[in-house]
């Protein structure tokens, strides 16, 4: 039983932080996420019920951090990764309606929460009450007492006093912060005893006490310590000290306490209505309602059928749903039965059943996500369109960068949080909730203008990808062994001379040996420091390599390690009977609309060193055929002439001149003859800068040159191009305006990033909008390109294997390869119709290393 004066003190911070990133990311209408908030608000409105707390304060952090510590250690919390700018907004909203809900919201500036709950616990305590402390943070373990108690993360665990300080860390309470300060913080930057890690610090805090008592046994060669700890006890003795004041939470702060001002005051029914729905929290409109029934978040799951009775059902249903998870089959024509069958125990029988409905196209498939259904299920389209509806797919349309998983459409939609420990458990639930989203997707994309491109493009662009994943690119198993080889050879070679130069074995992937190794014994002047130690990265060892040749070494055992395990072990791997590789092609893994690629992601083979380069060799022909490339020419660029207008970069290309070479001559005032490679090389970066949103700043990385000259490069170019400038303007404003971008073929991208508040946010919003509407449009050209051969080719010895983002590639028969060159180049160059020529040229070869030019 919970006193009645009981005092709840909640970590509002580490609730929202917590809910961002476990739960959907769910938004309101208006384009704002929310799905962190309403963790946080559910978890609340459960605990009035469930504990019907009389007191409670919700605690927040200060937006500048601890003032006290940052005057002790300013690079306190300094190494923390910003958060993101979505979940920024959400703390920001936070403390409004938390106190709507009635809580009282406790927060200071230059104090962070957990000081705050220290403050008002101990100042309960002094009146005899007792506090629960609802937070998983560490630091608040240090004051827990017989008035004081933890409720880790509002969770199933209840509430512990002291003994769970002993429990976690194994120390009393008085020795946390000797125990925080040894063994330091790497999130927070407190720098601790380098090399003494938890198990140490609780040894020497057992045998010694606290922190003063330990540094006084090493400084005094205490017989019963370590020689070795004491070493790194003595050198660390100051970063110790300072780490013990920075954990210490100050519990004396200028503050009145006065219980009652932490009575919740919950508000009426009406006013807390008023307030989901203005989040569009909608099911728990009602949780404060006494007469109504709390809405359960797991329905009655639908009454389960055999595989058998449902396939039975089919003909006279005219659909199925179709759905595997964790190698389980789901099958249903209706909400009201279904079947759930392990693939292992689906029979020769079954399957031929279920094979034959996936090509009947009287029948409509309905899945979400159904190529990879289909894929798992071992269910192939032979050439043929599948008819169906995706719901994964639908999601994409209309919300790209949104969550698409099924629990977040049903979150979205119906306001239930499907979850479960197993499929067994959710699968049921899918049937429920599959068949109303099918009707409120098409009911949403009918009403967005986009139904036409869902049932034109992407729908068909499945039967597409499910066809190029089931032919798959064919490997050289021979050749990979024998690069196998080469590689390991090379990295041993690398092993023995970094171990070499160091005086032991060194574990080359592990940051904190090499840490040591380059900074500490060869005395390198670090680069950069991470939260746990120095920064062994690549950038770090690049800059170093000029002062030790061990950096270079590094450098050149990870590169081989990396195309080895990366690639290469992975490919031999995952290549079938017959050596081919079936990646998997995602249409929604991008919100530019391109397509992405995993498993193995063949879109992301190495091109910028040699050896990278040569890893194509790899993926080749078989008997009697040729590998056939076939890519667009500067497609983004051409995209944004047609859409911008330019005249200046519109006629560049109908001359047909070198547009990199153009924009040189006009950016550096020279003629196009006297323009060299560098100012060829450095235009090509401002062209594509351009179409990326890059400023003066990334293209002075780019190019290592001043923020001057960068400005002066990115003006010269506008001054150019015009009307590129002002497209750009006017692109900016409406996406602005309207909240949204569409590309040339109708997909569109939300940025709500322009409504929320935060400078950042806006302007990664305006790169966006550009960046979508033409690498958007990119997609919605090659997109259509491929739809146009495969209706060709289908059925035919011409396959196309691989989508290489603006290159296409096919296995052909050698002796129609010219003919299927030509043909795929014509349907490439007239897939759409732009104000300017699209170009594609095509390569062959026996592998896709030694493609050759063809003269078409």
């Amino acid at each position: 039983m919970i006193p009645a004066q009981t005092l709840f003190l909640i970590d509002a911070h580490g609730f929202l932080h917590r809910n961002y990133h476990a739960l959907p990311k769910l938004t309101t209408t208006s384009g704002q996420e929310v799905g962190a908030l309403y963790g946080f608000v559910r978890w609340l409105t459960k605990f009035l019920h469930e504990k019907h707390p009389q007191y409670a304060a919700v605690c927040f952090d200060s937006p500048g951090g601890c003032a006290r510590r940052k005057a002790l250690l300013p690079s306190y919390k300094g190494t923390r990764k910003k958060p993101d700018d979505a979940l920024i907004s959400q703390l920001n909203l936070a403390r409004g309606l938390v106190k709507e809900m009635g809580f009282a919201v406790v927060a200071k500036d230059g104090i962070e929460a957990d000081d705050l709950m220290a403050f008002i616990a101990q100042s309960a305590a002094k009146q005899n009450l007792h506090s629960v402390l609802v937070t998983s943070d560490k630091d608040v373990y240090q004051f827990l007492s017989d008035k004081i108690s933890i409720w880790p993360s509002g969770g199933k665990d209840g509430f512990k006093g002291p003994e769970a300080a002993v429990e976690k860390f194994g120390v009393e309470t008085k020795f946390l912060p000797d125990y925080f300060a040894i063994v330091g913080d790497a999130s927070d930057n407190i720098p601790g005893i380098m090399g003494v890690g938890p198990k140490s610090a609780v040894e020497l805090i057992k045998k010694f006490g606290h922190l003063q008592d330990i540094i006084r046994a090493a400084q005094n060669d205490d017989p019963s310590l370590k020689a070795s700890v004491a070493a790194k006890i003595r050198a660390h003795v100051e970063e110790a000290l300072l780490s013990k004041q920075l954990v210490v939470l100050d519990s004396n702060l200028s503050m009145p306490f006065d219980l009652q001002d932490y009575r919740i005051c919950t508000p009426e029914p009406r006013q807390l209505a008023d307030l989901f729905s203005r989040y569009e929290f909608k099911n728990l409109l009602t949780s404060f309602e006494p007469a109504q029934p709390q809405e359960t978040l797991f329905q009655t799951q639908t009454p389960l059928g055999t595989l058998d009775e449902i396939l039975a059902k089919v003909p006279s249903a005219g659909r199925l749903f179709l759905h595997v998870e964790d190698e389980l089959l789901l099958c249903a024509t209706d909400e009201t039965s279904c079947a759930l069958t392990p693939l292992a125990e689906v029979s020769s029988v079954q399957q031929a059943a279920l094979q034959k409905i996936v090509l009947d196209d009287t029948v409509l498939k309905v899945g979400y996500d159904l190529k990879l259904t289909l894929r798992e299920a071992g269910l192939l389209l032979g050439g043929q369109y599948l008819r169906c509806f995706d719901g994964r797919l639908a999601r994409y349309l209309l919300d790209p960068s949104g969550d698409l998983s099924f629990s977040a459409a049903c979150a979205h939609y119906f306001s239930v949080l499907i979850a479960g420990e197993n499929a067994q458990a959710r699968l049921p639930l899918y049937n429920q909730y599959i068949w109303k989203m099918q009707t409120k997707l098409t009911d949403d994309l009918q009403k967005s203008g986009m139904y036409d491109l869902f049932v034109n493009m992407e729908l068909p662009l499945l039967s597409v990808l499910a066809d190029m994943e089931h032919q798959g690119l064919r490997v050289n198993p021979v050749w990979l062994k024998e690069f196998q080889a080469v590689l390991l050879q090379e990295m041993n070679t690398l092993q023995a001379q970094i171990d070499a130069r160091a005086g032991y074995p060194v574990n080359v992937n592990s940051p904190k040996q090499l840490g040591v190794l380059l900074f500490e014994q060869l005395k390198i002047p670090p680069v950069k420091k991470t939260k746990t130690g120095y920064s062994t990265d690549e950038e770090v060892l690049a800059e170093i390599a000029h002062v030790h040749p061990i950096a270079q070494e590094i450098l050149d055992f990870r590169a081989s390690s990396k195309l080895k395990t990366t690639y290469v072990d992975n490919l031999l791997l995952l290549a079938d009977e017959q050596n081919k590789v079936h990646a998997y092609l995602d249409q929604t893994g991008t919100v530019t609309g391109r397509l992405s690629c995993s498993s193995p992601n063949l879109q992301n083979i190495p091109v910028r060193t040699a050896k990278g380069r040569q890893l194509r060799t790899a993926f080749c022909a078989g008997e009697g055929n040729m590998l056939l490339s076939v890519d667009y020419s500067q497609i983004d660029l051409r995209v944004l002439a047609h859409e911008s207008q330019d005249p200046v970069l519109t006629q560049s290309f109908i001359d047909g001149g070198d547009i990199h070479t153009q924009t040189a001559a006009q950016v550096f005032g020279v003629m196009p003859l006297m323009v060299t490679d560098q100012m060829r090389s450095s235009a090509k970066a401002i062209n594509f800068g351009i179409i990326y949103g890059q400023g003066p700043m990334g293209l002075s990385q780019a190019l290592s040159i001043s923020m001057r000259e960068a400005k002066e490069y990115i003006d010269n170019y506008f001054k150019t191009y015009q009307g590129v400038r002002r497209w750009i303007d006017e692109n900016v404003a409406a996406a602005r305006a309207n909240g949204y971008v569409k590309t040339m073929l109708g997909h569109i991208r939300y940025l709500p990033e322009f409504n929320m508040g935060v400078g950042a946010m806006s302007s990664f919003a305006q790169r966006a909008a550009i960046n979508t509407i033409v690498q958007g449009g990119s997609a919605d050209i090659i997109k259509k390109a491929m739809l146009d051969i495969f209706q060709e080719v289908r059925n035919t010895p011409v396959k196309m294997v691989m989508q290489v983002h603006d290159e296409l590639i096919f296995e052909v028969p050698a002796d129609t390869l010219k003919e299927t060159a030509l043909f795929v180049k014509n349907k490439m160059q007239n897939a759409v119709k732009l104000r300017v020529p699209l170009l594609a040229s095509a390569k062959a070869g026996k592998n896709w290393y030694e493609l050759e030019k063809l003269a078409l």
